[in-house]
């Protein structure tokens, strides 16, 4: 049984729309269950048929921001534009059919934290 606060994704097979489309592959948050109807936290996640979703189990739920690097002769050798990945469960599994299909070693990293540079406000003083 859904119930708010509990994690689902959306099952592949049921993605028949381009906005569930927009969501595979995610771990959502489920805000609100009326009915047979749940809102989960995306955009486009509103109003979307129960029966579209299973729910993760604790182990399951990892929830944070994940890339995949190769480690190829002691150096790691990020994508240019990597694809981000949104539980550590997606990633890993990512990450081993990159290993069965290239070969190499291909590494999860999970970013622990977030820093922005401050925008520096001009000085201004009279001439």
């Amino acid at each position: 049984m859904i119930k708010i606060n509990d994690y689902v994704r959306i099952i592949p097979a049921k993605a028949t729309s381009s906005r569930l489309k927009l969501l595979l592959g995610k771990d959502l948050r489920v805000l609100d269950v009326r009915d047979n109807y749940i809102d989960v936290d995306a955009p486009e996640g509103r109003g979307i048929h129960i029966g579209r979703f299973t729910r993760l189990g604790a182990e399951e739920i990892r929830v944070g921001t994940y890339v995949i690097m190769l480690y190829k002769d002691g150096k790691l050798m990020p994508a240019p534009n990597p694809k981000v990945y949104t539980s550590d469960v997606q990633a890993n599994k990512i990450a081993e059919l990159m290993a069965a299909k290239h070969g190499g070693t291909f590494q999860v990293f999970k970013a622990t934290g977030e820093f922005t540079m401050p925008v520096a406000k001009p000085t201004y003083r009279a001439l």
